[in-house]
């Protein structure tokens, strides 16, 4: 069921350009509330340890949660 707006709202979406790159960042804890890292083996920060995580797909109109559920896998 379309919700009113509903087009307007994805037009506007699909036709704007964003000046930046949004991403998300995954905070996995374990059951002895370790944090699940991953060491960096590109530029920027190559070798350095962060959170998994990725940049939205904007361009095919990706949400934040579907981004990081695409990064969790």
């Amino acid at each position: 069921m379309e919700r009113p707006g509903e087009n307007r709202q994805l037009f506007f979406f699909y036709t704007m350009s964003l000046p930046y790159k949004i991403a998300t960042l995954l905070y996995c804890f374990n059951e002895r509330d370790e944090v699940l890292l991953m060491e960096r083996a590109q530029e920027p920060n190559l070798g350095l340890w962060s959170p998994c995580g990725g940049k939205l797909h904007t361009e095919e109109g990706e949400s934040p949660y579907a981004c990081a559920c695409r990064e969790a896998e």
